[in-house]
């Protein structure tokens, strides 16, 4: 099967059954290392502050909201970790 077969067939899956019941039975951990999301604790490391500093930022709006839910969990996707990046450098 090649990229793009894959690519019909998960096409198909998501019409028939929704992208979000597909989110949902497939392992989080493969589902974020696949999409490239970044958890809060992930992002905060990443930008080398604490935790409650980017939660604080977050909630005052300095911050985007995280886009992506699994489950209970909130994850930025990987436009929005460019965007915060490229915003925290200047």
């Amino acid at each position: 099967m090649n990229d793009d077969d894959s690519d019909q067939v998960l096409e198909r899956l998501q019409q028939t059954v929704g992208a979000e019941t597909l989110l949902s039975v497939l392992p989080q951990s493969l589902v974020k290392r696949s999409l490239q999301l970044r958890s809060v604790t992930d992002l905060a490391d990443e930008l080398a502050v604490p935790y409650e500093t980017l939660r604080s930022r977050i909630e005052t709006g300095l911050v985007p909201e995280p886009e992506m839910r699994l489950g209970r969990r909130a994850f930025f996707t990987a436009e929005q970790v460019r965007t915060i990046k490229r915003n925290s450098s200047r």
